[in-house]
């Protein structure tokens, strides 16, 4: 501890090459920012999250080739790179005062940028926020009345395990009468046979995004559908899926069981994807393209 407290307060430059996706956090280079050092480390752990191009050096663009000999090979040659062309000549380059300006610039920006974001009260924040409070909530949920959420909630997931197979995406239907284009929404209507399940007992929800060059979504967001109506044995859900960028764009449309004594959602192992061939059985979540290409309005 004593010799890492005076490499922190000391260091000009904190190098950091861990092999994606091997870094766990990264809180050393966090404390280093703080205390004036600029990073330079490969795009893996907390570096992902902070680098902005101006208040450090990322070693490559994220990339994570599953050769290693290569990745190595491919990092260090981009180290030096950056050593000899860019962070050794910026920090020699220094006025008649003796002050390598661009460089102290660089540190107040990393300091502004990363300071206010990685440090321990925002941590412990975030874990008292995300973690213990519903923790203690759920706690409380499953607790209270000698324990009846907690036998309600056991008997559910079995009542979830014996019957969740008679439930399926009958079929969705987006509104296609007209061309989607940039800040307009989708609307999407799904029908859901519910089998021995309550409409409430139901979560139906749309994945969306762009399309990679694979035509799969894979970096996409999730939006819940709101229950609309029953007709005896299905029932519809409803939402407008968000377009706020040109080009191809798919949806997925999945079904969980829910309840609000839960963890987590995805706590039941039980999960279906809305299928045109399966009956909405799918064990891969099938992507369907939005009404055409969306444009700019």
């Amino acid at each position: 501890m004593d010799i890492a407290r005076q490499l922190v307060q000391g260091v000009d430059v904190w190098l950091n090459t861990p092999r994606r996706p091997l870094e766990a956090s990264g809180t050393s280079g966090m404390k280093a920012v703080l205390n004036g050092g600029l990073t330079l480390s490969t795009l893996d752990g907390w570096w992902c999250e902070a680098y902005d191009g101006d208040n450090g050096w990322a070693i490559g663009d994220g990339e994570q080739p599953s050769d290693r000999e290569y990745q190595d090979k491919t990092k260090s040659t981009i180290l030096y790179d950056l050593l000899e062309q860019e962070i050794i000549p910026l920090f020699y380059d220094r006025g008649p005062d003796g002050v390598a300006r661009e460089w102290v610039a660089r540190m107040k920006n990393s300091i502004r940028t990363c300071g206010p974001q990685f440090n321990t009260h925002r941590m412990l924040a975030e874990y008292l926020e995300r973690f213990y409070l519903p923790a203690s909530v759920h706690m409380s949920l499953l607790t209270t009345d000698d324990y009846m959420g907690a036998r309600t909630l056991v008997s559910w997931k079995k009542h979830v395990r014996d019957h969740w197979n008679e439930t399926s995406i009958i079929a969705t239907e987006p509104d296609t009468s007209k061309e989607l284009e940039v800040g307009n929404d989708l609307r999407l209507t799904v029908r859901v046979a519910l089998g021995p399940f309550e409409p409430n007992e139901i979560s139906v929800e749309v994945l969306y995004g762009s399309l990679d060059p694979q035509e799969e979504i894979s970096a996409g967001e999730t939006l819940p559908l709101s229950f609309v109506s029953r007709e005896g044995s299905t029932a519809i859900f409803a939402g407008a899926i968000p377009c706020g960028e040109p080009g191809q764009h798919a949806f997925a449309v999945r079904m969980l069981p829910f309840r609000s004594e839960l963890p987590k959602k995805f706590d039941t192992g039980r999960i279906t994807w809305w299928s045109s061939n399966m009956g909405g059985s799918a064990e891969e979540p099938p992507v369907r393209c939005l009404s055409g290409t969306a444009t700019h309005g």
